[in-house]
């Protein structure tokens, strides 16, 4: 009965330690197959980072040269007014100069 029972227990522990060298090997598969889907996935978010900053950057560009457009249009405009505005004084000073002398 002893030898029965030893037998058992000796079945029942080889069976324990092959189920778990079963175990590990599922386990390792699965935390290979994980890193390597989070290495891709790594990949997709940088290559997705990498097309949003070039994105930004166009627009940043486009921005700022439509910003530039629009302030030489501006001074263009100002110096343009200001012109007027000389010549506006000037023709004021003639009159006055014109009514002094008479």
């Amino acid at each position: 009965m002893k030898i029965t029972a030893l037998l058992a227990t000796a079945g029942a522990v080889l069976m324990l330690a092959a189920c778990t060298q079963a175990e590990r090997q599922d386990t390792a598969a699965d935390v290979n197959a994980a890193a390597e889907q989070a290495a891709d996935d790594a990949k997709a978010v940088g290559a997705d980072i990498k097309d949003a900053a070039a994105d930004a950057g166009t627009e940043i560009k486009d921005a700022a040269s439509g910003a530039g457009a629009a302030a030489k249009d501006a001074a263009s405009d100002a110096v343009a007014t200001a012109k007027e505005g000389a010549a506006k004084a000037e023709a004021k000073a003639k009159e006055v100069v014109a009514d002094v002398k008479h």
